[in-house]
């Protein structure tokens, strides 16, 4: 067997430079998390907070109406409570629809509820609400016909909602609900607030394009804000979830959509 090379003086030179290597490494590592501390990024100040602070109002009664049913009201409603509450508003969701889609939902959720389909109740307990202070935000999930219930929302909402799909039969049926908020606007000065936007559509398709072409020509404001089909959103009752805080890309960007749906609309309110 062949004689080591490797002298006494030899090892010591390597482990001097062992050494100082891992002294430049531990510098070099230091240096970097000192340097990403020192450029943390600033806190982002949620945009409703970023609203509010500008001015503007939440309003105290929001309602989500239309005559037709499957046209994503409850949805909207339940998404619009979970979105004010987790940044720390406090809301309450009435559901006023017959078929009490929303409710278990926000059971499910923990969020207070109410459950309120007779007209003559609902209209005495939303005039309560507006003096309640328990509660900043109270949200109408509305039934999907033209009922009395129906008119008693508008008749006591600050701003109301009305989705509609894209099928050209949901478009000229909206004209009902147009004659219905025109009336209580008429007797109530100009409240509630409107705003009608498209929901529950698939983007992609012409009759989509087609039906934005179509309600434009409407006197009440349609918000460029839409909230277009996918499964994390169908999916989400069943879950017992929103969409907001959930960590995965297609969620993230439909959650982004309801944001700045519910954003766009309260600029509506405000005028």
């Amino acid at each position: 067997m062949m004689p080591s090379l490797s002298t006494p003086q030899a090892q010591d030179k390597t482990l001097e430079v062992e050494a100082e290597s891992s002294s430049k490494l531990q510098k070099h590592t230091k240096s970097k998390v000192r340097s990403r501390a020192e450029h943390k990024p600033e806190t982002i100040m949620p945009p409703l907070q970023a609203l509010l602070d500008a001015g503007k109002q939440l309003p105290k009664l929001i309602g989500f109406t239309n005559q037709k049913g499957g046209v994503g009201k409850s949805t909207c409603s339940v998404h619009l409570v979970d979105w004010l509450i987790r940044q720390g508003y406090r809301a309450l969701l009435i559901d006023a629809d017959g078929q009490q889609c929303s409710s278990p939902w926000a059971r499910e959720l923990g969020h207070p509820f109410e459950i309120i389909s007779d007209p003559d109740l609902l209209f005495t307990r939303l005039l309560e609400l507006r003096e309640d202070p328990q509660y900043e935000v109270v949200v109408v999930d509305g039934p999907g016909n033209a009922s009395e219930t129906t008119k008693t929302i508008l008749n006591c909402v600050d701003l109301a909602l009305i989705p509609i799909k894209e099928s050209l039969f949901d478009v000229v049926s909206t004209g009902r609900i147009l004659d219905y908020l025109r009336q209580s606007q008429t007797v109530r000065g100009g409240s509630p607030r409107a705003a009608l936007f498209f929901s529950n559509v698939d983007e992609r398709t012409l009759a989509y394009r087609d039906a934005k072409a179509s309600i434009e020509q409407c006197r009440v404001t349609l918000l460029r804000s839409a909230v277009y089909q996918r499964a994390c959103i169908t999916d989400s009752p069943g879950q017992a979830k929103t969409v907001f805080g959930v960590n995965r890309k297609e969620v993230r960007d439909s959650a982004k959509r309801f944001e700045q749906l519910f954003l766009e609309a309260l600029e509506v309110y405000n005028g």
